[in-house]
């Protein structure tokens, strides 16, 4: 039979178990949203292939 001693141990225990696997769980949604981040970062950045304006932002008048 479990003393007090030894079944507060058991909660701590089962406390500590909780936290780990909710840090655990955060360090994913972390690491999710920093490369979700760094997509939308890179998308940015890199010019559009289709795109129709130059560098400077004016627009490329197509040639007849």
């Amino acid at each position: 039979m479990l003393t007090k001693l030894s079944f507060g141990h058991v909660i701590k225990a089962v406390h500590v178990a909780k936290a780990s696997a909710l840090m655990e769980e955060l360090q994913r949604s972390v690491e999710a949203l920093n490369f979700s981040v760094m997509l939308v970062g890179r998308s940015m950045i890199q010019p559009k292939p289709n795109s129709d304006k130059t560098e400077s932002g004016s627009v490329i008048e197509p040639s007849v």
